[in-house]
């Protein structure tokens, strides 16, 4: 045995040496997934500054140049952005040079939902009281290789705004559009055609006022929570509540505060499904999972629990229900108990609306009424020969229907079977739930009819048409 034995070689760790190498190139575009970077515009730097933008209409071959008042517009055309917000590096103000001219030129970033050209033309105020007329010199720089990127414009004075220079530049105007910028926070493009921007102020402005007007009118300091207008006994919804809560509540914390959702978990309907969570989702599936037909209940008829805010120590009388659909052995129990005490009573106070066709756009007379051609059955008519048989024009379609029409919840039968004879409000509701987009000219017609509604239908149907206002002012 050998008095000395080699130890066993250890082989050091090798260093890992990463493969770097070129990506493989790709001529298309693999991931079509879209990622909403409009976040991004909040942490733009500089000054905000609104100025009306100029810009040049291009076409594949032509050159950037800036606006001359001897090029004729049919040679040169322009867009015209009113309201356009710049973020600017410093705020406007000349510097007076030697010759005793005024030179100005700063550094700007333009927001992603425009692509600014070489030679497109700004108006703004130069911070003296004057406006002045700039131009975009150099190409624009993008600040990312992404498309939706920020571009960085430099922008130099070129003279002094008047009437004839304005002038000069409105002539060559084709397009006309406005900046809103609260809609890049919805991620909607802010840039809106003339002809939509003053029904986009109609329905914003109608919008404001018709949810400020039903809060006023419909929540109930008694109750502390919003009663059904039009009743002999205080009546409480507990799913309309919840959804105007959920959706507009946190707008009128201040000015209500005692305005909440009072408590009935004692009912096993409670917690069912109802119209209301189909419009929030926007899943035309869940029709089948909902109930559709309701009543009144005496709150006595239900059984409580000792919570804050509780409907049974409230001077409410009744509760909205549903009567139709049975999610469990309890409510089946419950159903049989109590039953259904009373039904809403219908508005007085409606004008009765036109009858439209289904288009929602122009009046046809009465089923009873129709113009319909003499022998229609094959019978002589009036030279005495038979004619052909004519169809039977469709039913009018009226814009809304009354809330009590039947005992439907909300809306009538028609719109939970999806059938023929439904009203406009239902059929554009349908439209939504299934997002295929709203009609915006069948919501003009809604939002100016809306006066004459009774305060029932008011109180039901205004939610609905508050959801479809936003889905018309986000489609223009």
């Amino acid at each position: 045995m050998p008095l000395y034995k080699e130890p066993e070689k250890i082989n050091p760790p090798k260093d890992i040496v990463p493969d770097i190498h070129s990506p493989a190139y790709r001529s298309i575009e693999e991931n079509l997934t879209y990622k909403d970077r409009s976040r991004i515009i909040n942490y733009i730097r500089g000054y905000p500054e609104i100025v009306t933008w100029y810009g040049n209409v291009l076409g594949k071959d032509d050159q950037t140049t800036g606006n001359s008042s001897a090029t004729h517009r049919a040679n040169q055309q322009l867009t015209k952005i009113s309201n356009m917000e710049i973020k600017v590096d410093s705020p406007l103000s000349g510097e007076q040079n030697d010759k005793m001219d005024w030179d100005l030129e700063i550094t700007a970033n333009v927001y992603p939902c425009l692509i600014p050209n070489q030679g497109d033309q700004l108006v703004a105020s130069i911070g003296d009281g004057r406006f002045g007329i700039f131009q975009i010199i150099g190409k624009p720089r993008p600040l990312s290789h992404l498309k939706n990127s920020v571009h960085e414009i430099t922008l130099k004075l070129l003279q002094y705004a008047d009437e004839g220079n304005i002038k000069a530049l409105e002539e060559k105007v084709i397009r006309r559009l406005f900046f809103r910028k609260e809609w890049m926070d919805y991620g909607q493009s802010p840039l809106i055609e003339e002809h939509d921007y003053s029904w986009a102020r109609n329905f914003e402005e109608w919008h404001h006022n018709a949810l400020d007007q039903y809060f006023y009118q419909f929540a109930s300091d008694e109750a502390q929570t919003f009663a059904a207008p039009g009743q002999e006994q205080i009546t409480y919804d507990p799913f309309l509540t919840d959804a105007m809560l959920g959706w507009f509540g946190g707008q009128f914390r201040q000015q209500y505060p005692s305005l909440g959702l009072l408590h009935v978990e004692g009912d096993e309907y409670a917690f069912t499904k109802s119209f209301w969570e189909l419009l929030r989702r926007n899943e035309p599936a869940l029709i089948n999972r909902i109930w559709k037909k309701t009543g009144l209940r005496d709150k006595r008829d239900i059984r409580w629990s000792l919570f804050f805010q509780n409907a049974r120590f409230s001077p409410l009388k009744y509760i909205v229900t549903p009567t139709d659909t049975v999610q469990s052995v309890n409510a089946e129990w419950y159903k049989t108990k109590g039953g259904v005490a009373a039904k809403l009573i219908p508005s007085t106070d409606a004008i009765t609306p036109k009858p439209l066709d289904f288009n929602g756009l122009i009046e046809i007379p009465d089923q009873e009424g129709a113009n319909m051609t003499e022998g229609t059955d094959g019978t002589p008519g009036e030279n005495g020969e038979p004619t052909e048989p004519v169809e039977p024009p469709k039913p009018a379609r009226v814009l809304i229907k009354p809330v009590t029409v039947d005992d439907y919840y909300v809306l009538s039968q028609s719109f939970y079977e999806d059938s023929e004879g439904q009203s406009l409000l239902e059929a554009l509701t349908w439209r939504f739930i299934r997002r295929e987009g709203v009609d915006v000219p069948s919501m003009k017609l809604l939002v100016a009819d809306y006066p004459n509604w009774g305060s029932l239908e008011r109180f039901y149907y205004t939610p609905i048409l508050l959801t479809l206002v936003n889905s018309a002012i986000r489609s223009l």
